[in-house]
């Protein structure tokens, strides 16, 4: 349960975090305090908080007072501007023009515009969509890796985390492509307002970092320790030489086959398990049996040496050897629900 727990934490983890960025507004931030002109055509000066967030689809300018409330207004502001495909960067500065906001967020607004001559509108927009798009390419990744993991297919899984923390890379790389022009300096009297990668941004490059961890050390024990990954996934694993195996049959099969199975990986390398049974009118094959009649004459008793049965029985939702027991008088019993085949042949401990 643990580890289940452990499982579900960091795969949704994941997930949310390849979503949530790409709605977020601080993949860059900066903040400066100031004197500044509250409106055009006023001399009211205010001292405030500037607070510039850039995300990947636009951005956010924020203006608090220190304190509040001056001048008998409220000083607390949060504009955003996006440049999303689709969307009209230009147009929303106008209308912001026309509704009269305070100048420190046009005055910052009006860097992005394409009229600008700091000439970043274009690299932010574009860095944006492409840096979105390959986090949607990373979430289709980090999806079927889920699934890959869901199955006996572990190592896979591993792969598909790897490249889920590519993309995720490569998102990264597109937006830190985006250089400051020196015509871009956001001046506030005597200080300036800079930007550095936010939280956003880092928590993009931990969450690609903690991909590649957990599928490198999936491809790893895939290699050097497969019994213990596969216990971890909770999955049926295959044991080592000398231990029985655990097969994956239809669930309607039920195998009877003879001693060799429980021979030691060196003694039954190699070997071919013979079929056993015959062809019956009701199931289409007899199951086999090694040793001699039952006295009472019910059928073949099993033998308790090297020529004792067993049988692939199944166990929850996969089917596992054992000994001759429940499932074998079921079989005796020419249940319907439970099919009847040859055996299976051995070859290098795989089905």
């Amino acid at each position: 349960r643990l580890y289940w727990l452990l499982r579900v934490i960091l795969s949704l983890f994941i997930g949310v975090v390849i979503v949530a960025v790409q709605f977020t507004g601080d993949w860059e931030t900066g903040w400066v305090r100031a004197n500044t002109s509250y409106k055009s055509f006023s001399n009211a000066v205010v001292n405030a908080d500037v607070g510039l967030h850039v995300g990947l689809g636009g951005i956010n300018v924020t203006l608090v007072g220190n304190p509040v409330n001056q001048i008998n207004e409220t000083i607390s502001y949060n504009e955003h501007f996006a440049w999303r495909f689709g969307e009209n960067y230009d147009q929303a500065y106008r209308d912001s023009l026309e509704k009269g906001l305070p100048s420190p967020i046009l005055y910052v607004a009006e860097k992005f515009t394409q009229q600008s001559p700091c000439s970043v509108h274009n690299q932010y927009r574009i860095s944006g969509h492409y840096a979105s798009a390959t986090m949607w390419v990373a979430f289709c990744a980090w999806l079927i890796s889920n699934m890959l993991f869901s199955m006996p297919v572990l190592v896979y899984g591993g792969y598909m985390s790897l490249v889920t923390g590519i993309f995720m890379i490569f998102s990264l790389l597109s937006f830190s492509t985006i250089g400051n022009s020196p015509l871009c300096t956001i001046q506030f009297g005597p200080v300036s307002l800079h930007t550095v990668y936010g939280a956003s941004f880092w928590l993009t490059l931990a969450t690609s970092l903690l991909c590649f961890l957990i599928g490198g050390v999936v491809v790893v024990l895939h290699y050097l320790r497969p019994r213990v990954l596969r216990a971890f996934f909770d999955l049926s694993e295959d044991e080592e030489e000398g231990d029985m195996m655990l097969g994956w049959v239809p669930r309607s099969v039920l195998l009877l086959a003879p001693a060799p199975f429980l021979e030691s990986g060196s003694a039954r390398k190699g070997r071919d398990v013979p079929s056993w049974g015959a062809a019956s009118p009701t199931n289409g094959f007899n199951p086999a049996v090694i040793g001699s009649p039952r006295a009472d004459g019910r059928g073949a008793k099993p033998a308790t040496s090297q020529g004792r049965g067993v049988c692939l029985a199944q166990g929850g939702s996969d089917w596992r050897l054992s000994e001759p027991g429940p499932a074998l008088k079921r079989a005796a019993s020419g249940s319907p629900a439970e099919a009847w085949l040859p055996g299976p042949r051995w070859s290098e401990g795989r089905w």
